[in-house]
């Protein structure tokens, strides 16, 4: 009988059964992304709060790109390019 667990050190697949590591390793990406656009959104607003729009837009539209559906992300990047007086880019 044949383990289907990875051996230590390997990369872990999780097909074709889902193992405890797996679903572990799934919650922990899922974590550091939603990490990582909160951490793009805010410092975003903190380029916005510096005058810095160029940036400040440039990292909205990070944010935007790890999740698009994400209404908080949208309404920054739509005000920043409102801001940067690019209504094309606004209504994209």
């Amino acid at each position: 009988m044949s383990s289907h667990r990875p051996a230590a050190g390997s990369p872990v697949s999780c097909t074709p059964r889902p193992t405890t590591r797996c679903g572990w390793l799934l919650s922990e990406r899922r974590r550091i992304a939603a990490a990582s656009e909160a951490i793009l959104h805010e410092a975003a607003l903190g380029r916005l709060a510096a005058g810095d729009l160029t940036a400040a837009r440039g990292l909205a539209v990070r944010a935007v790109e790890m999740n698009p559906l994400d209404e908080n992300h949208q309404a920054l990047m739509i005000r920043l390019y409102r801001l940067g007086g690019d209504e094309r880019g606004a209504e994209r």
